[in-house]
């Protein structure tokens, strides 16, 4: 018995990345990371423009432009969680704490510490 897609290539292709210098790599992969389970999902390709911003209880934070297989809209890092919102949706996905994607994602956690201290 076979489970699967069948016709699943042996060398699927290379997850986006980030251009040189645009994002570093823990933080573009903890936002991807946060698309995909933010119900109902969304595949990150491409985060820009970084922003400082206000959040819940005045929390410094940073928005980013992003894109992702669903269209465009926000991506938002701050201390405690980070969060999605796509142009079109009434309200931001739900906030991912920053704990559980720093476990799933190596350097997020210092990646974060160190764009929020600015």
């Amino acid at each position: 018995m076979t489970f699967g897609r069948k016709g699943l290539s042996a060398n699927p292709a290379p997850s986006p990345n980030p251009s040189a210098g645009a994002v570093a790599a823990p933080l573009f992969n903890g936002m991807q990371y946060v698309g995909m389970v933010s119900p109902p999902g969304a595949f990150l390709t491409g985060l820009s423009g970084p922003q400082m911003c206000l959040g819940p209880g005045n929390a410094r934070g940073v928005r980013y432009d992003m894109e992702t297989n669903e269209g465009p809209g926000y991506a938002f890092i701050f201390p405690s969680f980070a969060s999605i919102w796509l142009h079109g949706e009434a309200a931001p996905r739900p906030q991912i704490p920053t704990e559980m994607i720093a476990a799933r994602v190596p350097g997020y956690a210092a990646g974060s510490a160190a764009l929020l201290r600015g």
